[in-house]
């Protein structure tokens, strides 16, 4: 379990929002910003921001993640646990859906 994942489960989502956002800063630097390690970065810290009641920032980070992985995979394979958090955040979101669904359908 990473430390990141422990503030997170011990309930300390601001914390772990800090640790993301400076991985991600630094995994952006290293890797270039479409890289899928800095999608999972932005998945993680769309967690966090999830937990802390933050919707709005949330949905962006799990946006800008979902974007990298479709550029990076090209496909929906690699994409769905980005789409299934997004869903899960916004299960009324038609616009989520839409897209996962149309997604799924071109595989």
């Amino acid at each position: 379990m990473s430390l990141r994942q422990w503030k997170l489960k011990e309930g300390n989502p601001k914390t772990a929002k800090e640790m993301l956002e400076k991985a991600l800063t630094i995994r952006t630097a290293a890797f270039g910003k479409e890289h899928y390690k800095v999608a999972e970065t932005y998945e993680n810290l769309g967690d966090a921001l999830q937990r802390s009641g933050d919707i709005k920032k949330a949905c962006a980070a799990y946006s800008k993640a979902l974007n990298i992985r479709l550029k990076y995979f090209r496909g929906v394979d690699d994409a769905r646990e980005t789409y299934e958090r997004l869903v899960s955040v916004f299960p009324t979101s038609g616009r989520y859906w839409k897209t996962y669904i149309e997604q799924e359908v071109r595989k």
